[in-house]
């Protein structure tokens, strides 16, 4: 079985198309231009033959030698007229076609020949071309009527062949190297024209083997082909936005789960806990294993577990709301005078504590818009955080000042501080520095979480730094009412 031939490329034929329509009109304009001489040089014998018929000394020369066998030519002698060229022929017919005398026997060994039909009297006709007795040759042939029978005048037209020969091969060898150039132009015209879609292809290929950076070379966006480029360009970098927007959208889903597996295991150890102890007092109770005077302490005990898991769910319930990005409460919150409150509460709570406020200059007044209950508890929680971790005399100051049109509250403690490598890490829900000390402490590792997500619902941004002398500086920016 044949295999099946690889289609042609689109250079190849396109080249070829340009070639055969170039063959082609070459081909027709030389036919024409041979058909066009050679009409003009039969239009010419033509008048010739006519000149000849019509002149009577001319005939008489070229019939003076003979009769039906073609005596020699006496046009020659003394005195007589110049004779006809040797190319013409000569013959007299009577009315009955027979052939009364005829020119030299110079052309004895191939004269016209021609039909007795067209001798005959009648009416005058146009020249006509006719073979030759023997050979190849063709003779014009122009049959003038006369009294009593016919002249007829004949040229040999082997020049004129030779003449449109030369010229169809002359026309020939120039359509060939015409028809070279033309190949050659049209391919360099065409490679060069197709020269983007070459690179079209390069970059197709780059893009499969997964460069989606890579772009078309620009082109001319006058033509089709820097068009097409254009286009494709701007796909292409759609396709890039898309894919990247794809890979962003699952590795984010994917750091979802993880966080949400992250969350679950971590929710559930730290209401297991609580619970195993609500569970292991209530079963101890009921088994009479609790002496009469700590029956007081074992509900305590309880109750501040149940308590705790109570905390922890609220906690939860507000990190749920805020991840679901509800609209937040708002009004116009002064953030020193509300600092000032929390910081009497957090005293009362802490009487050994030395918690400070201090004021700090700036051009504006510290007003932002938002929840108050909300950014409240940002600064109580950061409070709770400074406190649990710095135990003791040290000092917790919180600074309140207004500049460059934002906010910033900084609650600095001089405790042990957060390393740097868990300084992103520390608003990560249930996250604890020292997981022994804060579940001891009563922390639940949500505390800076709920802050992160509170100061980002109000276009904030919260970041912990070292404080110079050791502990850590948390600071809470916050844009002022009036670019809200």
């Amino acid at each position: 079985m044949a295999l099946p031939r690889a289609p042609l490329s689109l250079r190849a034929r396109l080249v070829g198309v340009v070639v055969l329509l170039v063959a082609a009109a070459l081909a027709v304009s030389g036919v024409l231009a041979t058909s066009l001489l050679e009409d003009y040089l039969l239009q010419q014998v033509d008048r010739q033959l006519e000149q000849v018929a019509a002149n009577p000394v001319l005939a008489d020369q070229a019939l003076g030698g003979g009769g039906p066998d073609g005596g020699p030519n006496r046009a020659g002698a003394p005195g007589s007229r110049p004779p006809l060229p040797t190319d013409y022929y000569v013959r007299l017919y009577d009315a009955s076609g027979a052939i009364v005398a005829s020119s030299a026997s110079s052309f004895s060994d191939s004269t016209p020949d021609i039909p007795a039909s067209a001798v005959v009297a009648g009416p005058p006709r146009q020249p006509f071309t006719v073979g030759s007795t023997s050979g190849s040759a063709t003779w014009r042939v122009a049959v003038t009527p006369l009294q009593g029978g016919s002249l007829v005048v004949a040229r040999d037209l082997t020049d004129i062949d030779q003449i449109s020969t030369r010229l169809a091969l002359l026309l020939f060898g120039v359509g060939v190297v015409a028809l070279g150039l033309a190949a050659a132009g049209a391919l360099l015209l065409v490679r060069r024209s197709l020269r983007p879609l070459a690179d079209v292809e390069v970059a197709a290929a780059a893009i499969a083997a997964g460069d989606l950076s890579r772009r078309v070379p620009d082109a001319d966006e006058r033509t089709e082909v820097g068009r097409m480029s254009a286009a494709l360009n701007t796909m292409l970098a759609r396709l890039q936005d898309a894919f990247e927007s794809r890979e962003i959208a699952l590795a984010e889903a994917r750091a979802s789960e993880q966080r949400m597996r992250a969350f679950v295991a971590d929710a559930s150890h730290e209401l297991r806990t609580p619970l195993t102890a609500v569970s292991g007092f209530a079963e101890l109770y009921r088994q009479g294993a609790v002496a009469p005077d700590e029956i007081g302490h074992t509900f305590d005990r309880i109750e501040g577990e149940a308590q705790r898991m109570s905390t922890l769910v609220a906690d939860l319930l507000l990190l749920a709301r805020l991840d679901q990005q509800r609209p937040i409460e708002r009004t116009s919150v002064d953030l020193l005078a509300q600092a000032a409150l929390d910081i009497a509460a957090a005293r009362a709570a802490h009487p050994d504590r030395d918690i400070t406020l201090q004021a700090l200059p700036g051009d504006q007044a510290p007003i932002v818009t938002g929840d108050e209950h909300r950014l409240s508890q940002v600064l109580r929680n950061l409070l709770t955080n400074a406190l649990r971790y710095s135990s003791g005399p040290v000092q917790v100051q919180v600074g309140i000042e207004a500049a460059d049109r934002q906010a910033v509250m900084r609650v600095v403690d001089h405790g042990p501080g957060v390393p740097d490598d868990l300084k992103s890490a520390v608003f990560d829900r249930f996250f604890r520095a020292d997981a022994a000390r804060s579940r001891a402490a009563g922390g639940s590792g949500l505390g800076l979480s709920i802050v992160a997500a509170i100061v980002a619902a109000h276009d904030g941004a919260v970041r912990v730094v070292d404080t110079p002398g050791g502990g850590a500086t948390f600071e809470v920016m916050l844009p002022l009412a009036a670019q809200l």
